[in-house]
């Protein structure tokens, strides 16, 4: 099986990344990410030419994209892995965590895990995520982040934009369909997943379980700073938030439409839209769609 890795170029952890992946006694294609959408074309043309191991060495938006160029090739016989470098890591958080060498030994021994994946519809545009989409002011908190991620520390970076989102934050009217069951309300936060955390390690979806089959829905009401402050601790240790204005549910699909407002979108942690009054967006499980080494 061929080897290639995908190393995020604007990772601080690159230097030493590419280093071990220069001492493995197997010869590895390493590929350097130079801007946004290198990852996903890279492993769109590693996954075209046949049967090989991808090593994602990045965070959870390099993860993203190669998952995306993987599903776009159409090929069947790639297996992905994560090497975990970059700025907040929300998916590997779920894995144990695994050398190089040993993430090449798993693929040897053809350990891949058939892995679900979510499926994104918009506007005629598909897009697919590993972890979460946070729709309202989560997107908004990313696109902030990640404007200024190499201007200050990654912890700071994101509390810092919670809290200033969170003060000025105008949450849309919006109605959510969860199989048959259909809502309406104004949310400030409509986290949509498979994984647990996001926003740097913070469990908005508490009640997932991999590769269930499975979408977790959280739907976040009126919420300001001192909310954010007292339930922190419950949030970091992935513990269900118990208050009238937060909801948790399970599903097969979700659709949601904007009714009154703004709602941005991001995948993975990357801003990806901004949906006004009548868009509609549909997240749906694709099981099995991906084979994981972990």
């Amino acid at each position: 099986m061929k080897i290639a890795a995908i190393v995020n170029g604007i990772s601080k952890g690159r230097a030493a990344c590419i280093e071990a992946l220069r001492q493995q006694d197997v010869d590895i294609d390493i590929r350097v990410t130079k801007a946004v959408g290198d990852a996903q074309d890279l492993s769109y043309d590693l996954s075209k030419a046949g049967e090989v191991l991808i090593l994602c060495c990045g965070g959870d938006g390099t993860l993203n994209e190669c998952i995306n160029g993987i599903m776009k090739s159409g090929c069947e016989t790639i297996k992905l892995g994560l090497y975990p470098i970059g700025s907040a890591n929300d998916y590997a958080r779920l894995f144990p965590y695994h050398s190089i060498q040993e993430l090449v030994q798993l693929a040897a021994n053809d350990a891949g895990n058939s892995h679900d994946i979510v499926k994104i519809s918009f506007d005629g545009n598909h897009r697919f995520l590993a972890n979460i989409s946070a729709c309202g002011i989560g997107a908004e908190i990313a696109a902030t982040v990640n404007a200024r991620r190499f201007k200050m520390n990654p912890t700071l970076n994101y509390y810092s934009g919670i809290v200033s989102w969170l003060m000025k934050y105008q949450a849309p009217l919006i109605r959510i369909q969860m199989d048959d069951v259909v809502l309406e309300q104004r949310c400030f936060l409509a986290a949509i997943g498979k994984g647990k955390y996001a926003g740097n390690g913070l469990g908005l979806l508490p009640q997932t379980v991999i590769n269930e089959g499975k979408l977790g829905v959280s739907l976040i009401g009126d919420v300001n700073v001192f909310d954010f402050i007292r339930y922190q601790g419950r949030l970091k240790k992935g513990q269900k938030i118990v208050d009238s204005r937060v909801h948790y549910h399970r599903c097969k699909s979700a659709s949601l439409e904007v009714i009154d407002g703004v709602l941005a979108l991001e995948t993975d942690g990357e801003f990806y839209a901004r949906l006004e009054a009548g868009h509609k967006v549909h997240f749906e499980i694709v099981e099995s769609a991906i084979s994981f080494v972990y």
